[in-house]
């Protein structure tokens, strides 16, 4: 039997309730924090040369971690990871057999990427800021030169969706296993040693991911909803993750290749932060509850992500907050004040996340829609110039 003949037999109903359930929706919210502190442990690291950053305000969050403060920040530097695939892994459980196209959704975060973009420059210009020209020119591009890549990612892969829906339903299942199990051997291990092997890029992991969550939909949805089997998956998977950061820490003391390579987990392609997310995704699927709040902070998850993380805020902002927090309390309790660092940011962008939806994402919403039109129109027209010949 293939794929869409399963999903439409009624042997494994997708799930079309009226309301969002508000566990997915919380575990977005999640997932976002988990994002923003990895993100202000990532500024606290990154040296930055034109902030002439002094010798003892850099603080090393790359290498091994010789001092426990400094392995708690190694630890927050994972989570990036872990926030991307559990966002990702609630977009593709309910993305294949939706029956949904998504051309709306690709020119609607397309026009939120660039309006925040610009926005952004707008205020930053007029605080009495400057950037260098590129910089300016990058900010008018966003999508172009990948200010955020997971955004980029992400409409690239929306755009490819109806083709892999397409091909994933005309495969049977030992077709589709077949499959899966190569991207899994490829992507989530081969390339999981060095990223540089079979042209691995954030995109082909999109794909993999998509595949394999497709095929546990279609042909396993028993185990995604046995609840001791997915507790179980992830209490081993990240008791297995933090042993391996432990130990990889604790090697780097005695040789140089661990040294550094100390961040070598906190990829989106290892095998166990992909087990801890779907295993995790799944417990929340299984708790279902509504809740119009939580359902409406989960929907500014997309603008906190671009506001917290655009290129100014990235490059300017968040440096130079770590410079001033320096200068007041020092390094003495880096991870309090990195927890409370990224939950202020988070709680600021979600305000500001919040007055925007109200106000300038409607006038996105509109142009994005006037632009999906004239896309349509020009294809339409591509067809009938084919056709005549």
């Amino acid at each position: 039997m293939k794929s869409t003949e399963l999903l439409n037999s009624g042997e494994n109903p997708a799930c079309t309730p009226k309301k969002r359930n508000s566990s997915i929706e919380l575990l977005k919210l999640v997932a976002m924090l988990c994002i923003v502190i990895s993100h202000v442990a990532q500024t606290l690291g990154t040296p930055r040369p034109e902030l002439l950053y002094p010798a003892d305000v850099f603080f090393d969050t790359i290498h091994t971690a010789r001092t426990v403060p400094q392995f708690i920040i190694l630890l927050f530097r994972h989570l990036g990871a872990f926030g991307n695939l559990l966002f990702f892994t609630c977009t593709a459980w309910f993305l294949y057999g939706s029956g949904r196209t998504r051309r709306s959704r690709i020119f609607q975060i397309a026009a939120d990427v660039w309006m925040l973009s610009v926005l952004s420059l707008a205020v930053f210009f007029a605080a009495g800021f400057r950037l260098p020209w590129k910089k300016v020119f990058m900010l008018f591009f966003p999508m172009t030169f990948g200010i955020n890549w997971y955004t980029t990612c992400y409409v690239c892969f929306l755009a490819a969706v109806p083709f892999l829906n397409n091909l994933i339903g005309r495969l049977e299942r030992r077709e589709l296993l077949k499959a899966c199990l190569v991207f899994c051997a490829v992507y989530f291990g081969i390339c999981n040693v060095a990223a540089s092997f079979y042209y691995y890029t954030e995109l082909m992991l999109f794909i993999a991911l998509y595949f394999v969550v497709s095929y546990i939909k279609l042909y396993a949805p028993q185990a995604a909803e046995n609840v001791r089997l997915n507790l179980f998956v992830f209490a081993v998977s990240t008791g297995l993750l933090f042993l391996l950061i432990f130990l990889t820490n604790a090697l780097g003391f005695k040789s140089s290749f661990f040294e550094r390579n100390a961040l070598h987990w906190a990829r989106n392609n290892n095998p166990l932060m992909i087990l801890a997310a779907f295993s995790l995704f799944n417990l929340c699927r299984s708790k279902a509850f509504y809740s119009k709040a939580v359902n409406y902070a989960s929907s500014l998850t997309l603008f906190i992500y671009l506001i917290h993380e655009g290129l100014i805020v990235r490059e300017c902002v968040r440096p130079r907050i770590w410079l001033e927090l320096h200068s007041r309390f020092g390094y003495s309790h880096i991870a309090v004040l990195t927890l409370a660092f990224a939950l202020c940011l988070f709680a600021a962008s979600t305000a500001a996340a919040a007055v925007y939806k109200e106000t300038l994402s409607r006038l996105t919403k509109k142009a994005a829609q006037t632009a999906e039109q004239l896309a349509r129109n020009i294809f339409r027209w591509i067809d009938g110039l084919l056709a005549r010949r």
